[in-house]
């Protein structure tokens, strides 16, 4: 992991622990941060968008550093959030980039939160039919 590019904006902890992000996420979605959530059927993250709004960026400047950096590094390359929200989308990719397949984001809908595909599977049998490698 330590061969692959860092981004300026994200900080030590996102690159230190995988479970940071999802802390950082589902304290935006418990906080109701979140101006639109949206994800497939199966749990694979569609889109995030936040406000932009002091409490969003204390709690997200637990993994982006920088959120204007961030955002001008993600522009025009995701579904653009409405006027007054940040998009998640760019930090849920970096974070699979990084941390793999078996980490990548989801979301539980039962527990309406978000988990690494790993513990998603951890009580599903299907696991073993599920291409994991295909959501990179």
């Amino acid at each position: 992991m330590d061969n692959q590019e860092k981004h300026p904006f994200l900080t030590d902890a996102f690159y230190a622990w995988d479970y940071e992000t999802i802390s950082v996420l589902n304290e935006l979605i418990s906080q109701k941060l979140h101006t639109t959530n949206d994800h497939y059927g199966s749990g694979e993250f569609l889109f995030l968008s936040v406000k932009d709004c002091p409490e969003t960026r204390e709690i997200v400047s637990r993994v982006i550093s920088d959120i204007d950096q961030y955002q001008k590094a993600i522009e025009g390359m995701y579904w653009e959030p409405e006027k007054g929200s940040i998009g998640m989308l760019g930090l849920y990719e970096m974070h699979s980039k990084y941390f793999g397949a078996r980490q990548t984001i989801m979301w539980h809908e039962e527990s309406k939160s978000f988990m690494s595909c790993a513990a998603f599977y951890s009580d599903d049998d299907s696991e073993e039919e599920y291409d994991i490698e295909s959501l990179l």
